[in-house]
């Protein structure tokens, strides 16, 4: 037949605006979660409500994290330096391992007087994206203003900054970019495996919280946490695990997960959490489930998110202290400013701790804060890089390879890797009761030379609502006469042209399809973050709508496959024979859902092993999709091995 390309055609055709769908429907999704989290928010009646609330909370948070062992193992302190400020302030440079050889840069602030054999309060001060760590100016001064109150505080630095940058270039700087680029780009492989970078995180936290119980000259009942942005977020997430802390002070994050969908940005992997939308974890439930201890909302008026949404959650919180009688232990405090760790965040956490606390040294607040201290007063190395003092020091990408690859998967049939698929590949619909796609619309229906060529496309998902969470995909099919099987090609670029000719040509009819997100099925919204990480890879609209899928339980990957499913749905109304194509990244689409379907496939180009990202110290960002937990099921070359004929 005539083997001249017809294109879809913008909005397919004029037929359907796709150029927002992706951004809608998951926003329709999320809604959907939020409104059932509502109810299961109101039913909270009794105390015995909040904290069987709480240990479901802890349980699906540490299943979407996974689990790391070796929590007890020893933590090998060591003080590597000592300065003395005035006022009879010392600061001792530490590092401890928070996993065995993972060695994590900390600073412990004692006050004057701190061994005179009197317990004191203590702080945990957790740190924000600065590329300097805990020794980034409003940080440090921070903990001078708390020190000098007669805390005890420890500040430690996180996975990819200050003295634990991950990827040193030769002049000792991180050849990945900043935290974020650091921190997406380690993150990858232990997603894969179900470690999230989160973990990790966590974890340093935990074993900090043992160095500071173990000091005695530490009050164990009086112990609290403060930090901003992501340190704020790393502060939210203690509270809610970990029983020890007495008070919280998150500055600049605690908003809710309604306002960050709606600012269209995406999140730093850390911040991902597999499923939370779906289960009803949102940020108020850090707050709310650590009732009735004390807990301050420190909050940016011009912050990135919307600031009502710190007062929404707040509000939601005081129903539940309320419980308690103990709505003044759920606080708010707006300041006047952006993002950041300012005076006014400052003043306002430490007159927060002081007071719930108990500092020993009782002053007004200061009306003015020192100034931020030298970085090299803290500093655990001698040269500001862990992996500079020692090159084969372990670091958490090393941890990941370790802790990841027994966890791989193993072989299985057919059978049983359609199951694993369907695992993995989690929608909200079940794969076994997918509704009758009732109309399927041909926008064209061109006679050529030796066949025919129609215009298909068809609604995914939502077809009988007009608003919601509804997907609209479709394609160009090339039949030639007397076709009796047709092959649905996903094509990646342009690389589809070649198979499109030879199958044609064989007398097989071809449906070059696009799933959403794909070619003139992708959408046109524009994150509002492009940020360059890894490999000149952005923090793009592929990446945003993934971690968004990801906190609703699902992603790209699954929902492509679904379209791709759905394709051969509609094809059964034409062939009685239908299978895949794939080439490049479509190929695991194409896999995917001949496994779901049991029909035959064939794919071209197909990517890297996922599990490669476990083995290489550097691969190319973004190759394997991030889905989480994959290769503990299934990863490309078992697909072709059971799916196909090759190896």
């Amino acid at each position: 037949m005539d083997h001249s390309y017809i294109p879809l055609g913008h909005r397919l055709g004029g037929f359907y605006d796709i150029g927002a769908q992706e951004t809608t429907y998951l926003r329709e999704l999320a809604r959907q979660y939020f409104a059932q989290e509502e109810k299961e928010k109101i039913a909270l009646a009794t105390i015995d409500d909040v904290y069987a609330r709480r240990k479901k909370m802890q349980r699906i948070f540490r299943e979407a994290i996974g689990i790391l062992p070796d929590r007890d193992a020893p933590l090998n302190v060591t003080v590597c330096n000592r300065h003395t400020l005035d006022g009879g302030v010392t600061i001792e440079n530490i590092t401890f391992e928070s996993l065995p050889g993972l060695n994590v840069t900390a600073s412990l602030w004692l006050p004057a007087g701190y061994d005179d054999g009197a317990k004191r309060p203590a702080v945990l001060l957790t740190v924000g994206h600065a590329i300097e760590g805990r020794a980034y100016g409003n940080y440090n001064v921070l903990a001078q203003l708390l020190v000098r109150r007669g805390f005890v505080v420890l500040s430690v630095d996180p996975p990819g900054q200050g003295e634990r940058v991950q990827y040193l270039n030769d002049e000792g700087n991180s050849r990945m970019g900043g935290p974020v680029a650091q921190h997406t780009f380690m993150a990858l492989p232990g997603n894969l495996v179900g470690l999230s970078l989160t973990a990790f995180f966590i974890r340093d936290l935990e074993r900090a919280l043992d160095i500071l119980e173990g000091l005695p000259y530490v009050d164990t009942s009086r112990i609290g946490i403060t930090g901003n942005s992501g340190g704020g977020n790393m502060c939210c997430y203690m509270a809610l695990l970990d029983d020890r802390l007495a008070a919280t002070a998150p500055s600049c994050f605690t908003s809710s997960l309604e306002a960050i969908l709606l600012t269209g940005r995406p999140q730093d992997s850390e911040q991902i959490i597999r499923g939370a939308i779906r289960e009803g974890l949102n940020h108020d439930d850090f707050l709310s489930l650590f009732a009735p201890k004390p807990f301050l909302i420190s909050a940016a008026a011009y912050d990135g998110t919307d600031i009502m949404a710190s007062e929404f959650t707040w509000k939601r919180a005081q129903r539940v202290y309320a419980l308690f009688d103990a709505q003044k232990n759920a606080r708010l405090n707006i300041a006047p400013t952006r993002h950041g760790l300012f005076f006014e965040e400052r003043q306002a956490i430490l007159g927060f701790l002081c007071e719930v606390l108990d500092a020993p040294v009782r002053e007004p607040l200061p009306t003015e804060h020192p100034t931020p201290l030298d970085p090299a007063l803290i500093r655990s190395t001698a040269s500001g890089r862990i992996l500079l003092d020692d090159p084969e020091a372990k670091t958490v990408p090393d941890l990941i390879r370790e802790y990841g690859v027994p966890l791989l998967y193993t072989d299985c049939d057919r059978k049983e890797l359609a199951e694993r698929v369907k695992r993995v590949m989690r929608v909200s619909w079940f794969w076994h009761i997918r509704p009758t796609i009732r109309f399927q619309r041909e926008i064209s229906d061109e006679r050529v030379d030796g066949g025919r060529v129609r215009r298909i496309w068809f609604f995914s998902e939502g077809e009988e609502i007009m608003v919601g969470k509804r997907c609209a995909v479709g394609g160009v099919l090339y039949e030639p006469d007397g076709a009796q099987e047709c092959v649905i090609v996903m094509p990646e670029g342009d690389d589809w042209e070649e198979k499109r000719r030879a199958l044609l040509d064989a007398g097989k009819a071809v449906y070059l399809f696009w799933p959403r997100g794909i070619g003139p099925c992708q959408a046109v919204d524009q994150s509002a973050l492009s940020s360059i990480v890894t490999h000149g890879r952005p923090l793009d609209l592929e990446y945003r709508h993934n971690c968004d899928a990801i906190m609703c339980g699902t992603s790209n990957a699954a929902l492509r496959t679904w379209d791709a499913v759905r394709a051969r749905d509609v094809l059964k109304g034409y062939f009685e024979t239908v299978s895949f194509a794939g080439t490049g990244t479509t190929a695991l689409y194409a896999l995917c859902a001949a496994a779901i379907t049991e029909e035959r496939v064939q794919v071209e180009n197909v990517p890297m092993p996922m599990a490669e990202t476990l083995s290489k110290v550097e691969y190319e960002n973004r190759l394997a999709p991030e889905i989480p937990g994959i290769l503990r099921e299934f990863d490309l070359p078992l697909l072709v091995k059971v799916l196909t004929d090759e190896e």
